[in-house]
């Protein structure tokens, strides 16, 4: 059976592709990458034989010539290659350099899940010539037909802000099922980058932050508050929780700060999951939604990933806050782009208000601002909303 879902960052992919860049594809681990990859070679190429495991058999020692020619007569004729998990090729950056100069017209995909691995050996060496895309787990749009949102839009909600947006996770044929795969991407490979890649000293430090995040998450984070409490010193907080988000488990939401000197600004962040299904995990919480005293922070969560997701489809870089004054007023979600602001409220009850105080404040001070109170019935307008 074949259990291709199309993805909306395809067209954008192969316009890089024909518009002669290399394509870095980053992303969390089993979120599609490998299978995205190869469809779009066999679209184009029309089949898989341009498909490169790069940590398998002698391609690494083939790839470590840095010879264009002995690198091509490897891959044989073709004019497409995908190299999956590039980064564990040394100096893939530079390798792919000079084989790109050598033979520019090939199109070439390199994927990989360790966003710091790939971003340092890649990024400097192929200055203007690669286009970096990031794939994350299923969006909402992508996902309609599976859980037919138009038949029951409550059920679809409680599924993506119960076990999250993973493939497999939402092709599981129960809730058992699903919760079996979250867990084994949860312990076998949520970590592994980090273990891999860097020199961890305490690796179970890592597990007590996440649970400790998961629990706070949608809340300020004190990174003094939880080297506090798990014994340790802040730089190495920090450095966790920026690994972490290298690798695509977490991200970041900082304060914004421009024209009120009682905005807090940087001095605070707020932090969320790239997957509301692997938060969950993390915490041992699959309860439904009516029985939850976390289903605000949920659908903050899902509302926030889930517009960053469609941003990127339609190739922006908008800049992502949140917004608070130290006399308490407060809005969950800024986007800064073209010097314009955009402010979302998020309430997951569809009879709750908006913070007019707020919004009030916020628009006086950022004359150039638009936005809106989103709930489950307006969702699908708050996507499009901008864009």
């Amino acid at each position: 059976m074949n259990n291709y879902i199309d993805r909306k960052i395809v067209n954008q992919i192969k316009e890089w592709l024909f518009y002669g860049k290399i394509v870095i594809l980053y992303g969390p681990r089993q979120v599609g990458k490998t299978t995205l990859a190869k469809h779009i070679l066999k679209e184009i190429s029309g089949d898989e034989k341009g498909f490169i495991s790069c940590d398998r058999g002698n391609v690494g020692e083939v790839f470590a010539s840095k010879d264009p020619e002995k690198i091509k007569a490897f891959l044989g004729e073709g004019s497409m290659f995908v190299l999956d998990e590039a980064q564990t090729i040394p100096d893939i950056g530079l390798i792919l350099k000079v084989f790109y100069d050598a033979y520019p017209k090939i199109k070439i995909i390199a994927t990989g899940s360790s966003s710091f691995e790939l971003a340092n050996r890649v990024t400097e060496p192929l200055t203007g010539r690669a286009k970096e895309i990031t794939l994350l787990s299923f969006s909402w749009n992508e996902t309609k037909n599976i859980l037919q949102t138009n038949r029951n839009k409550n059920l679809a909600f409680e599924k993506f802000l119960r076990f999250g947006g993973y493939p497999d996770v939402l092709l599981a044929e129960n809730d058992s099922k699903a919760i079996g795969i979250l867990e084994t991407i949860a312990n076998s490979y949520l970590y592994k980058d980090i273990f891999m890649h860097e020199n961890i000293r305490k690796p179970e430090l890592i597990t007590k932050i996440l649970k400790l995040l998961a629990r706070q998450m949608g809340n300020e984070v004190s990174y003094n508050e939880i080297a506090k409490e798990l014994l340790t010193n802040r730089a190495t907080i920090v450095r966790y929780i920026e690994l972490l988000e290298k690798t695509f488990v977490i991200f970041r939401l900082p304060g914004l700060e421009r024209n009120r000197r009682n905005e807090v600004g940087s001095r605070k962040t707020k932090i969320y999951f790239y997957d509301i299904g692997i938060r969950n995990a993390i915490i041992q919480s699959y309860g439904t939604l009516e029985n939850r005293l976390d289903v605000g922070a949920l659908w903050e969560n899902f509302c926030i990933l889930e517009r960053m997701k469609e941003v990127s489809f339609y190739g922006q870089n908008k800049l992502n806050y949140f917004w608070r004054t130290d006399d308490g007023n407060e809005i969950d979600h800024i986007e800064e782009y073209a010097d314009h602001f955009t402010y979302f409220e998020y309430k997951w009850g569809i009879n709750k208000k908006e913070n007019k105080n707020s919004i009030k404040i916020f628009s006086e001070s950022y004359k150039n601002s638009t936005g809106m109170l989103v709930n489950k019935e307006n969702f699908e307008e708050f996507l499009k909303f901008n864009l």
